[in-house]
């Protein structure tokens, strides 16, 4: 040999890029490592270089030097391949740019092949690649490879660039040709760090194979078409050489292979070079946060959420028995509960979990905190993130039982010395008008309130941790009782409790539409088809009204259908709204009495005396079913309160944003909302990095607009790394809309409804649904005023415990949530009927 043509076993020794290419050192590196690589020479740059950079044919000697190369590789067909010094490199993989010969057999043919392997460094194809890539393929050597005709060839990635935790591979039967070029169906596997093999298995009815020399498509036969291509065997085998090859390259790999006669053979290895999401992980979930934060959420008030966030739960860590040590220990982790990723909000459940488990007990309580969080899917403890034992948890839970033990005992004392707190608070914040003060009196009152009001939430967090652990007992008890998984009896013994503060706003809007329709005067304007600004005008001439009217909104004014996004106006706002609402009332003569949801509550009481058997059983029983309603309860009139705060952060933000605008440095008051609540008291305490707030301002604004022209990301979905950086936030996403004319959901509300669909993005935009069903993607306590012209709710998201299932509930509603794919699947107007009771709802017809 010259030097020109250097076989593989030669190229482990000395092997330089420059010289055969990246194809070529893909090859040397494989066989370094002792993997299963057939046979190989390579036709270096030298030759190329010879023949006018391979413009000119092979000279005679050089033809004598490939059949001499031929022969040593066995005499049999070879592929050819380009070798390009740029080509499998990292910075541009040059895939399928340059061309290859599969089956090149005999002199004549393996100088044809080597010479289109060098035309197409040239070709229009290569210079194509080359002036998107800003570089060129260079040099271009060939690589001559015993050609193993495999029964399944295919491509693995030692890291699937969607889910980087995985070995993804792709494989199909016959020759990697089919694969590589996209003209075959294929199997997909991937393999996890643990071995575990997930395969999705295509019909394969054709195959790429060699015939007479030339490459054939071929017809599968009918018993490989549908069964996988790979034995799990052989797809962990084909993972474990990925992750052998990323470890000592350094980078992850995309590997060419075959399987002949059951034996693996890999064919090439290249780095990856798209850009790949790298380092730890983090799981992502929007369930029941999304019914708070739905949408785009500015910075305002995702700074201010999560200030909260870490503030309350720190506390409840306290309260539930955290050495205070710890707690200080965990301070990133409280910050980082719920993040940001385009504009929308989502829990970082990473966080969420190793917060809860520093809880004692999380092992045995950890489905129930899960039901509190709504999350779509259970998280593993790989998943979480999290280690725990639980014999040691075992016996710290049983020093908490009795730390618990004492607080439920002392509950609602507790609560009601908040509320007292909470009222002065309030009161002290609201002392002067906030629309009225400078702003470093604003930061004053923003940081008392902060002080006294976030700082003091102990015990709705404590009542929230109680309504999740006696709601999972109520309904493992009504389980157990009638010996059926799916029964809503514990839904329907919290059901019809018309007193709950959640349900107030409805039931004294309804009782301000009974005094209107005892009214001549006030039934004959509401009644009209006069303009909102002039029936609101004469119905506030008339005394007992404006009490009432006044009297709702000083209770309920701060609620809005996204109440606790900072940016949303609230009712007091857009009192059309609540006009509306109680317009429809007043026409249709309807009011929601919640009688038939107290009916249904007697009858599952009924059922429930009648179950009971054994004295201590039931005394316990009655314990659980008597503290779920109380906990209920309690969770729904403190919510009232949270709102409040809102409405007061809102407020002092809005005044502070008035002032800004004032003295120029702001263009308007909405400005304020892309802003954080550290840059605004940091411009206030001259303490912020930059003081042009409008040129932040401009560069939010442009930002999260885009947001709102971007596809969301998926509900759930997982991050590597740095969570802005190459992830694509893809997962599950919305569930697909059902096909047919079924869709079953979580059963939330017993009843049987059948009125056209009503769908509802925005409850501002419809406020009489005129007895239809309410449709919806969520809903928050902001939507409360529309039910009462509903005859049933069907909502896509949600749990047993959101609002639209408490409340639904509470005024005797038929309800449906956790519908996926509803806003897809339903069709304006259309007739739908829904069985509250059991989660199923129909096209027309009964269900």
């Amino acid at each position: 040999m010259s030097g020109t043509i250097v076989p593989g076993e030669l190229l482990l020794e000395l092997a330089l890029l420059e010289r055969i290419g990246g194809k070529g050192m893909g090859l040397v590196q494989l066989a370094k490592l002792g993997l299963p690589v057939p046979a190989f020479s390579v036709l270096t740059t030298k030759a190329w270089e010879q023949c006018d950079e391979g413009r000119a044919p092979l000279p005679v000697a050089l033809r004598r030097e490939l059949v001499e190369a031929w022969q040593a590789l066995g005499g049999g067909p070879l592929a050819v391949r380009s070798s390009a010094v740029a080509e499998d490199g990292g910075a541009a993989s040059w895939a399928g740019q340059l061309d290859s010969t599969l089956g090149a057999e005999g002199p004549a043919a393996l100088s044809a092949a080597v010479e289109r392997a060098w035309a197409s460094g040239r070709g229009e194809r290569a210079l194509a690649y080359a002036a998107m890539r800003g570089t060129s393929p260079g040099p271009v050597a060939v690589v001559l490879q015993r050609l193993v005709q495999g029964e399944v060839s295919g491509v693995l990635f030692s890291r699937d660039p969607e889910q980087p935790d995985v070995t993804l591979i792709s494989a199909g039967p016959g020759l990697g040709e089919g694969v590589v070029q996209g003209r075959i169906a294929c199997d997909t596997f991937r393999v996890g760090g643990a071995g575990e093999v997930e395969a999705e298995i295509a019909l394969k009815d054709e195959e790429i194979l060699l015939v007479d020399g030339a490459l054939r498509a071929c017809l599968v036969p009918a018993e490989r078409a549908s069964a996988p291509c790979l034995s799990e065997d052989q797809a962990r085998e084909l993972a474990h050489f990925g992750r052998l090859l990323e470890r000592e390259l350094g980078v992850p790999v995309d590997v060419e292979f075959t399987v002949a006669g059951g034996a693996i053979s890999l064919l090439q290895v290249r780095p990856i070079t798209a850009p790949m999401p790298m380092g730890g992980r983090l799981l992502w979930d929007n369930s029941n946060i999304v019914e708070s934060y739905s949408g785009v959420t500015t910075p305002l008030t995702f700074s201010f959420a999560s200030r909260a966030y870490t503030i309350v739960y720190q506390l409840f860590s306290r309260v539930m028995g955290v050495d205070p040590a710890t707690v200080r220990a965990n301070e990133p982790t409280y910050r980082r509960m719920i993040g940001l990723v385009r504009g929308r909000i989502f829990y970082n459940l990473n966080a969420w979990y190793k917060v809860l488990s520093l809880l004692p007990g999380f092992s045995f309580n950890k489905a129930a905190m899960e039901t509190m969080m709504g999350v779509s899917e259970v998280a593993s403890d790989q998943e979480a993130g999290v280690e725990r034992s639980r014999l040691g948890e075992g016996l710290s839970l049983l020093r908490l039982l009795g730390r618990l033990g004492w607080r439920l005992l002392r509950l609602e004392s507790d609560a009601r010395v908040f509320r007292g707190q909470f009222v002065r608070a309030l009161a002290a914040a609201r002392a002067r008008d906030p629309y009225t003060l400078r702003p470093d009196e604003l930061l004053q009152v923003y940081e008392r309130a902060e002080r006294e009001l976030l700082w003091a939430w102990t015990p709705p967090l404590v009542n929230d941790f109680f309504t999740m652990i006696f709601y999972k007992l109520l309904q493992k008890t009504a389980q157990q009782l009638t010996g059926d998984p799916e029964t809503q009896l514990h839904n329907l013994l919290l059901a019809g409790d018309g007193a709950l503060a959640s349900a107030a706003p409805a039931r004294e809007l309804a009782e301000l539409a009974v005094i209107c329709r005892d009214s001549d005067i006030l039934s004959s304007w509401l009644s009209s088809p006069e303009e909102d600004a002039l029936v609101l005008r004469e119905a506030l001439r008339h005394d007992l009204f404006r009490s009432r009217w006044d009297r709702w909104f000083e209770r309920y004014g701060d609620r809005s259908p996204d109440e606790l996004k900072l940016e949303a106006p609230t009712l007091r706002d857009t009192p059309h709204f609540v006009l509306q609402a109680l317009r429809a009332q007043v026409r249709s003569g309807a009011v929601p009495d919640g009688a038939e949801e107290r009916a249904r509550r007697q009858r599952a009481e009924a059922e429930w005396r009648r179950l009971n058997r054994g004295l201590l059983g039931k005394a316990w029983r009655a314990f659980v079913l008597r503290q779920a309603r109380r906990r209920v309860a309690m969770r729904e009139a403190l919510r009232l309160e949270r709102t409040r705060v809102f409405g007061l952060v809102r407020d002092l933000f809005r005044a502070l944003a008035d002032r800004l605008v004032e003295g120029g440095h702001l263009g308007a008051r909405e400005d304020v909302f892309y802003l954080t609540v550290e840059e605004l008291l940091g411009f206030v305490r001259g303490t912020t990095v930059t003081v042009d707030l409008m040129g932040l301002v401009a560069v939010r604004r442009a930002e999260f607009d885009g947001w709102r022209a971007t596809p969301a990301p998926a509900d759930r979905f997982t991050t590597w790394g740095a969570v802005h950086l190459h992830n694509r936030f893809a997962g599950k996403g919305r569930a697909a809309a059902a096909e047919g004319d079924r869709l079953v959901g979580t059963a939330s509300s017993a009843g049987v409804v059948t009125a056209p669909a009503r769908l509802v993005l925005d409850p501002r935009e419809v406020p009489d649904l005129g007895g239809g069903l309410l449709v919806a993607h969520r809903t928050d306590p902001g939507w409360v005023p529309l039910f009462a012209s509903a005859s049933g709710i069907l909502v896509e998201r949600g749990s047993l415990l959101s609002h639209s299932a408490v409340v639904a509930r509470e005024l005797g509603l038929p309800a449906i949530v956790g519908l996926g794919g509803l806003m897809d699947w339903a069709r304006e107007g259309e007739v739908l009927c829904m069985d509250g009771s059991t989660g199923v709802v129909r096209r027309g017809g009964d269900v």
